[in-house]
């Protein structure tokens, strides 16, 4: 089955209609590239019901970008399709490394062909189960995640990775997952899942 990677770029001029044509290009197996503008998700009711108390689920400990990798890919066994993941963290904290072993384990892509999307706020990763994953650090308020549209992906089928999820915490569903990476020295990493 080809993957599929499609990148979308929020403009500060929100004037830019980001829902025209889709433009989507499927390269041979396994490849990932970007493209423009996907179709808007198929929204569905979510089946998940979770507890508005906060509970930790798991707390790992990981001592490399390696191990980091595979705690994604095992954490990704656990998703079944309209989950919202929210990941917090600082700047290095293994964000991204984590979602590198859960998109490649959910997609097939290679963790090579996974990076943030930082510049275009959003990568969309086609596969067994959709990923749309978020980068949301240049966001400067919750409301221009709305105003561009993106809201929709938080009940959309597949799984919605928002890195920076603090920047737009009052539009997060109460059913959110919520991943917690921390520096404790060197390449040691603290994840917490609640």
């Amino acid at each position: 089955m080809p993957m599929i990677k499609t990148s979308i770029a929020f403009h500060q001029n929100l004037d830019v209609g980001l829902r025209q044509s889709p433009g989507i290009e499927i390269v041979g197996e396994g490849g990932c590239i970007p493209s423009i503008l996907p179709p808007s998700p198929t929204t569905q009711s979510r089946e998940l019901s979770r507890n508005s108390n906060v509970k930790i689920l798991m707390k790992r400990y990981t001592t490399s970008s390696e191990e980091t990798e595979a705690a994604g890919a095992r954490f990704a066994a656990s998703l079944r399709g309209n989950e919202t993941i929210a990941f917090f963290g600082d700047l290095g904290a293994g964000k991204t490394t984590f979602l590198k072993g859960m998109i490649s384990a959910l997609t097939g892509c290679s963790t090579a062909e996974i990076t943030s999307p930082t510049f275009n706020y959003l990568h969309i990763y086609e596969g067994k189960i959709a990923v749309y994953h978020f980068d949301l650090y240049r966001l400067t308020s919750a409301e221009q995640f709305n105003t561009a549209g993106f809201s929709e992906y938080l009940n959309a089928r597949g799984v919605c990775c928002l890195e920076w999820a603090e920047k737009i915490e009052s539009k997060l569903p109460p059913e959110t997952i919520r991943i917690t990476l921390e520096h404790q020295g060197l390449d040691n990493r603290l994840i917490t899942i609640s």
